[in-house]
């Protein structure tokens, strides 16, 4: 080497901090490690020996892409593997790609526009996976993993607008057939984009910790958005232990996701499901299963006429596997548009059990079978088609029509309402303690229009029941009491008819015994809403019950009753005595027309009004018009009957001398 040679060597390696190593020169001319080389005989020798993280595919010998990725992963020194990389562009293969243990699987990832630069078509033989993370077709494999790829298919379709199904009278080892309901044919398309697991549904040989990132998978048959269900399943996690997919979108095929019964401790972040056939997130079985912020967007049968069971946004049900545990799934923030329909547990082997929250757009219908379930954020277009299977039911959802299903419910685990109810529209809610109050029990009813009775019971410290009903359809009765001094309630969307638009809680507050006497400690306050519409609070307390006995209030409004008024003779001979009807007549207060008759005058009752309820208390009477002012003294008008049980009458002093009209109101004290 030249003078010059060696100062441009030692310029780059002290600018630069490392030695520039040309690799294609390096694996034509091998140079000692001495002299910056890589002492390589050729160019996959030369990347493994300078530390690049992965090899590339292309660099490896294969009739396909596929046979360059295995033979890949099999350069491997044993016991070990890494990643393998797919540089961008299109590549057909014909045998499934086997992503062993700790081994990934990773495409040229996405380019500018947002693209995934690199895509596998698969156009191998019918009823097999393009991608399976497994060592083998039989073999687990662990921390293994697919990212920043696409996967397609070039397979056809089922006919007669079947699917691929499970045979189990079938011969062979791969049972999945076409089946159009009912009939069983020959396959056509490919299982899945991506499995994890063997293809025998029913056996579950699953890994651990497999990863699927920023993967999109198409199951439309050379990308025509007609002909779904290329792949059955997008990408199918048959068994898989803590494990994650993330950033994935599946389209076209007849399930975008499906998760099988042993698929647990798995988290699915930001996946997207459009344009499924069947269902864009299908679950089946009891998975420790969790969904953040999924999308589940227009899902259907594109270009054919809907049927029954096709384009559901989150399905969960058996698929005739014999498997009759419910299936279990929690659902956070999703997200639901255009589907043929939102959410459906259509098996009742099969309920769902967990939660479904949507957020962003409600979840516009829901359909099938629960139990211990919670649904957030939906509209339920006809109640008859939820059934209660057993155990809690809670939603805050706005029902259309007719009632929620409970016949099948046998066992109430969880008392939130009236079990004989029509149906729960909430749970009760335990809040955590305050520091300075007890137990906080709060109730969140459900939209307008979906009032019903709801109940629970809790104890003190010292064992004491303390029990609540609510029922905003009838005014509270003796056995609707509350007895805890520390409840809040929250009555939103509850209303009756009668008024129109009138909202309103009826219930009797009885104070728990506190050393032998009946007392209510601390204050209960009432608030009320202005306006329905935008729930704009009034910024006033109404009314409060302090712990000396002081009630304090803004308005008082009666019960609305129909005391009678009688005439007496005393009154004279034709006289009347009428309790004005068109007024908020109750028997707290009303209006009383005396009108005298034309002779046979005497001191006395004049007219009697009978209470609709027993009172124990008094009356006060005012005059209503000038007559009744001037009576006062001249006729010394005054209550008879103090205290009072069931009536009141009104009694002159000086007997009457003509005909006159009366008015006078009254106002009742004490206990009915």
């Amino acid at each position: 080497m030249t003078i010059r040679g060696l100062a441009w060597l030692l310029f780059a390696t002290l600018g630069c901090a490392q030695t520039q190593i040309d690799l294609t020169r390096q694996a034509r001319k091998a140079l000692p490690y001495a002299q910056g080389g890589t002492n390589a005989a050729d160019q996959i020798t030369a990347r493994r020996n300078v530390g690049t993280p992965r090899l590339v595919a292309t660099d490896f010998a294969g009739s396909d892409i596929g046979q360059q990725i295995a033979n890949a992963f099999a350069s491997f020194p044993a016991g070990t593997c890494g990643t393998v990389l797919v540089p961008s562009g299109n590549y057909t293969f014909s045998s499934t790609i086997y992503v062993p243990t700790g081994c990934i699987l990773a495409g040229q990832g996405r380019g500018e526009g947002g693209s995934i630069a690199t895509t596998l078509t698969y156009n191998g033989p019918p009823a097999t996976p393009a991608i399976d993370i497994m060592q083998n077709s039989t073999t687990r494999a662990d921390f293994a993993g697919v990212r920043d790829l696409s996967v397609a298919t070039a397979a056809g379709n089922c006919p007669n607008g079947g699917m691929l199904q499970w045979n189990a009278a079938a011969s062979g080892g791969n049972k999945w057939q076409c089946f159009d309901g009912s009939t069983f044919t020959a396959p056509l398309p490919h299982l899945a984009g991506i499995l994890h697991g063997q293809i025998d549904p029913t056996v579950l040989g699953d890994g651990t910790h497999i990863t699927i990132t920023n993967v999109n998978v198409n199951g439309n048959q050379n990308g025509d958005i007609t002909r779904q269900g290329s792949f059955h399943f997008g990408v199918w996690l048959n068994g898989c232990e803590e494990c994650l997919i993330q950033s994935t979108y599946a389209s076209g095929a007849d399930d975008g996701f499906f998760f099988g019964p042993s698929s647990n401790g798995v988290l699915a972040n930001q996946i997207t499901a459009r344009l499924n056939k069947r269902a864009g997130i299908h679950v089946r079985g009891q998975n420790a299963l969790t969904l953040e912020l999924p999308l589940m967007e227009a899902n259907e049968w594109w270009a054919h006429s809907q049927q029954p069971g096709l384009g559901i946004g989150f399905l969960c049900d058996v698929e005739n596997l014999g498997f009759s545990q419910f299936c279990k799934a929690t659902v956070r923030d999703a997200y639901y548009e255009a589907n043929w329909l939102d959410i459906s547990s259509a098996a009742s082997s099969s309920p769902f059990s967990g939660l479904l929250e949507a957020s962003g757009s409600l979840a516009s219908d829901v359909q099938g079978y629960f139990q211990n379930a919670k649904i957030i954020g939906c509209n339920i277009l006809n109640a008859a088609n939820v059934h209660v299977v057993s155990g809690f039911f809670e939603h805050d959802c706005t029902i259309q029509t007719g009632v929620i299903d409970r016949t099948e419910l046998t066992n109430i685990t969880t008392l939130e309402g009236d079990p004989n109810a029509p149906f729960k529209s909430s749970r009760v809610k335990k809040m955590e303690p305050s520091s300075d109050l007890g137990l906080i029990w709060q109730f969140n009813p459900a939209a307008g229009g979906n009032a019903a009775p709801m109940s629970f019971t809790s104890t003190n410290s010292n064992g004491s029941a303390y029990a609540l009903l609510l029922n905003t359809q009838n005014d509270a009765t003796a056995t609707q009491n509350v007895q805890s001094p520390y409840l809040t309630f929250a009555g939103r969307g509850w209303k009756t008819n009668t008024p129109p638009g009138s909202q309103r809680i009826n219930f009797t507050l009885l104070a728990a015994p506190q050393t032998g006497t009946s007392q209510v400690k601390g204050s209960l306050a009432f608030r009320a809403k202005a306006n329905a519409a935008n729930d704009q609070d009034i910024g006033a307390t109404v009314a409060q019950l302090f712990d000396n006995g002081v009630f304090q209030a803004t308005q008082f409004q009666a019960q609305r009753v129909s005391p009678v008024g009688t005439v007496q003779a005393a009154a004279g001979t034709g006289a009347t005595c009428i309790v004005e009807p068109n007024l908020a007549v109750s028997d707290m207060s009303g209006r009383v027309t005396l009108t005298t008759g034309t002779g046979a005058w005497s001191s006395g009752q004049q007219c009697t009004v009978s209470f609709a309820n027993a009172l124990s208390g008094w009356v006060t009477l005012t005059p209503a018009n000038a007559a009744a002012a001037a009576a006062m003294n001249a006729r010394q008008v005054y209550v008879d009957g103090s205290p009072l049980s069931s009536q009141f009458s009104i009694s002159f002093g000086v007997a009457d001398t003509a005909a006159t009209t009366y008015l006078f109101n009254w106002h009742a004290i004490g206990n009915f």
